[in-house]
C-alpha cells in the first residue's frame, strides 16, 4: 500500500463507461492504470477520457494498457487496488487473465452489477475482495467515445460480503477527494443484494421498453411487472443467507420513485446491439429462485422475451 504522502495506484479492469469515470475522476488524486482492448483501448489512446456532468466536460490521461499485451500487463505487479468496471459476463475471463500480474498486497474490488462477481474473484485471485456499488447515478458512453454521466455519484465500499477494516480507508478517502459521496458499510453483500433488487427490475424492463427508469416506474402497466420482479428477486436473495423483507422492499420503492430519469446500461447494451447482462441479472435471480425450489415466473418471463429479442444476450 502506498505510504502517507504518496499517491496510491489503481487499475481499472474495464473502461467503459463506470470504468472510465472512475479513472477520470480519480486521475487527479491517485496514479490511475485503464486496462482496456480493441476499439476502446485505441480511443482512450488517441483522446484520452472524457466526462461531461451536468453540461461540463472535464479530460484527462491516464495511462492505458492492453489487456492482451503480457509486457503491459506486467506493470500491474505494485498496485495498490485493482478495480473490476467490467460486464458480469467477463468477470472471470478478465480475472484469469489478469491475476498471473497481481502483486500479493493488492486488494481487489468490484465495482459491478450483481451478486456473483466477488465470489469468482475470490476464486480466481484466492483472497478476500472489497464488494463495492454504485448508487443512483449512470455513466454511459457515447457514440463519440466520451463519457456522459446522470446522478449522484454516491458509492458503498465494504469487506466481502460482511466488515469495515482500515484497508478500505485510503480507497474511500481518494474516492471522496475525487468527487464521489464515499462510505464504508459493514455489510456490503447486503447493499448489493438491495441495489440487485432494483436492477433486476430496472434494467430488463427498460431493455424492453426502450424508456427511462423514473417513466417505466409511474407508468401502472410497466410498474406491475416491475414491482414483481423486485419481488422475485428478494425472495431469491435468501439462497445467499441474505433477508430481504416487506420493509425493505418499501423502502427500495421508495427509492426507485426518487430515481432520476436515468436510462439503464442494459438499455444503452440493447440500443447498441452489444451482449445484454443478463446472466449476472435475470439469469442470477433464476438459478437461485430453483436452488430454493421457487418460481420466479415474471423475471423469466422478462428474461427470455429479451433472448427472442437480442439472441446474443451473455446468460
Amino acid at each position: 500500500m502506498a505510504m502517507p504522502g504518496q499517491q496510491l495506484k489503481i487499475a481499472i479492469a474495464g473502461a467503459g463507461g463506470l470504468g472510465s469515470l472512475f479513472g477520470g475522476r480519480l486521475f487527479a488524486h491517485a496514479q490511475v492504470t485503464l486496462i482496456a482492448r480493441g476499439e476502446r483501448l485505441q480511443t482512450l489512446r488517441e483522446q484520452g477520457v472524457v466526462i461531461n456532468v451536468d453540461g461540463e466536460s472535464d479530460s484527462c490521461s491516464p495511462t492505458v494498457i492492453d489487456s492482451e499485451n503480457p509486457d503491459e500487463l506486467a506493470g500491474l505487479a505494485e498496485i495498490d487496488y485493482l478495480l473490476f468496471a467490467c460486464k458480469t459476463q467477463h468477470t472471470e475471463e478478465f480475472a484469469r487473465l489478469l491475476a498471473p500480474y497481481i502483486g500479493e498486497s493488492t486488494q481487489i474490488v468490484s465495482l459491478q452489477n450483481g451478486v456473483d462477481n466477488e465470489i469468482i474473484l475470490e476464486e480466481q485471485f484466492g483472497r478476500s475482495i472489497i464488494g463495492a456499488m454504485t448508487v443512483r447515478f449512470g455513466a454511459h458512453l457515447s457514440p463519440n467515445g466520451q463519457v456522459d454521466v446522470v446522478g449522484e455519484l454516491i458509492t458503498r465500499v465494504g469487506d466481502y460480503p460482511t466488515g469495515v477494516s482500515p484497508r478500505l480507508d485510503p480507497l474511500v478517502a481518494a474516492l471522496n477527494r475525487a468527487g464521489f459521496a464515499a462510505a464504508a458499510v459493514d455489510d456490503i453483500r447486503l447493499e448489493s443484494w438491495k441495489k440487485m433488487v432494483i436492477n433486476c427490475a430496472c434494467n430488463p424492463v427498460s431493455a424492453l421498453q426502450f424508456g427511462d427508469i423514473q417513466t417505466l416506474y409511474k407508468t401502472p402497466s410497466s410498474r406491475w411487472v416491475m414491482q414483481n420482479m423486485m419481488r422475485e428477486a428478494a425472495a431469491a436473495a435468501a439462497a445467499d443467507g441474505v433477508e430481504i423483507g416487506p420493509a425493505e422492499l418499501e423502502q427500495l420503492s421508495a427509492a426507485l420513485e426518487a430515481m432520476p430519469p436515468l436510462r439503464s446500461s442494459m438499455q444503452v447494451d440493447a440500443e447498441r446491439g452489444t451482449p445484454l447482462e443478463l446472466g449476472g441479472l435475470t439469469g442470477a435471480i433464476m438459478r437461485r429462485a430453483a436452488a430454493l425450489g421457487q418460481e420466479a415466473l415474471v423475471t423469466s418471463t422478462v428474461h427470455n422475451l429479451l433472448l427472442s429479442r437480442y439472441p446474443n444476450a451473455a446468460v
